[in-house]
């Protein structure tokens, strides 16, 4: 509903098989521990290219949808 008003979203999904089923448009697959989307706390410089290659999904025009991995595993 949000995107059929013109507004972009992206997903940050922990459950490849769910993000598949539910096709959102643009999502990311991060290999993490549930309930750790961003991967483990105390970890900013991590997170921060989780959540920034959830955000660059927002620039690309392919699709109908993207569906890309997390290529690295979390610290620790």
């Amino acid at each position: 509903m949000i995107e059929s008003r013109g507004i972009a979203t992206t997903v940050i999904g922990l459950v490849r098989p769910h993000l598949e089923k539910s096709l959102p448009p643009r999502s990311v697959f991060g290999p993490f521990q549930l309930g750790r989307p961003l991967g483990e706390p105390e970890s900013p410089a991590f997170q921060r290219r989780v959540l920034m290659q959830a955000l660059s999904l927002l620039e690309r025009s392919d699709g109908p949808v993207i569906l890309e991995d997390f290529p690295d595993d979390p610290p620790g």
